[in-house]
């Protein structure tokens, strides 16, 4: 398929000229029949709600130039802001408390959830059909309590064919740890969802994660800013599920969560995943909304097209 009309997409994040995305969109581009054309637009994290306000301002008042909006690093940060500028927020965005994409239906600006619909795409790979994890534990931990880290918890309750027995998920911040527990009892959870403080290294929350579970590293660190969630000598159970949502890392002096497991993915019988199969569903997911197409028809395509570039210096 040869893209045709021109689809402008603003990109909101903190290193977006650094994504792998660039590499990539022309060729998704033809995928989905449109020439798709980012415009990046980077903000530090935890910006000021003025600067959230003034880019969904920005992506509603300019439909000439913009088709919809993919975010990033900001999810949170855009739904607390400027939830009273978008048209309609979708219940998974409301639930989530996060918005990763928005769009336009029927002269309505839409904001919406991206993450569920990546993460359950790459969470049924891993699990479904696998041993280890149906005879395992079945727990679930998450280190980082932001978008992407709710996202994979709601994610994991919701896919009752999954059979998750508990989520645990981490928070730095005291403050933003209230706030997380108030939005999971309101998600009134079938199974149990325990937030936690964690100021230091989680080494001692994921060597208790049981064995056949599921351990994420959903934190950002190693690749908006430097550090590892656990330590060097983390010791993970015997044959869990290590999935690392980063897929490009950052240089520093000492180990990331990635380097910590691969080390350990012999001996301890890992099944390591990075954020690289969940980057094409998002991506796919969320560009497949702004040109108003099913997703699932695209994957081959996308995953093809990801996949040529997947070892050529992803940075």
């Amino acid at each position: 398929m040869v893209a045709a009309d021109t689809v402008g997409v603003a990109f909101l994040g903190v290193t977006t000229r650094l994504s792998a995305v660039h590499r990539v969109l022309d060729s998704w581009s033809d995928c989905l029949g449109h020439r798709l054309v980012l415009k990046s637009m980077d903000l530090p994290l935890k910006s000021d709600a003025t600067a959230y306000c003034k880019f969904v301002a920005e992506v509603r008042n300019r439909r000439d130039n913009f088709s919809g909006a993919v975010i990033t690093s900001h999810k949170v940060g855009v739904y607390e802001a400027a939830a009273n500028l978008i048209d309609i927020v979708t219940p998974t965005a409301r639930r989530l408390g996060e918005i990763g994409m928005l769009y336009w239906r029927q002269d309505k600006l839409v904001g919406d959830a991206s993450d569920s619909f990546a993460i359950l795409q790459v969470a049924h790979r891993l699990l479904k059909t696998t041993e280890s994890w149906q005879k395992g534990a079945r727990s679930v931990v998450i280190l980082g309590g932001g978008g992407a880290g709710v996202a994979l918890a709601d994610s994991m309750i919701q896919a009752r064919d999954l059979g998750c027995r508990k989520v645990t998920i981490t928070e730095i911040d005291p403050t933003r740890l209230s706030a997380l527990r108030s939005k999971i009892v309101n998600w009134i959870p079938p199974v149990p969802v325990h937030a936690v403080l964690v100021e230091d290294y989680a080494d001692a929350l994921v060597a208790s994660a049981g064995e056949g579970s599921l351990v994420a590293n959903a934190s950002g660190l190693g690749k908006d800013r430097p550090g590892s969630p656990i330590s060097r000598i983390a010791v993970f159970p015997e044959g869990v599920f290590v999935w690392e949502f980063n897929y490009r890392f950052i240089a520093q002096a000492y180990p990331t969560f990635w380097d910590i497991a691969l080390r350990q993915a012999e001996s301890r019988n890992l099944i390591v995943e990075d954020g690289w199969d969940y980057f094409v569903w998002n991506w796919l997911g969320m560009l497949s909304n702004i040109v108003n197409l099913a997703p699932e028809t695209s994957y081959e395509c996308f995953r093809e097209v990801a996949n040529a570039v997947r070892y050529k210096s992803i940075s």
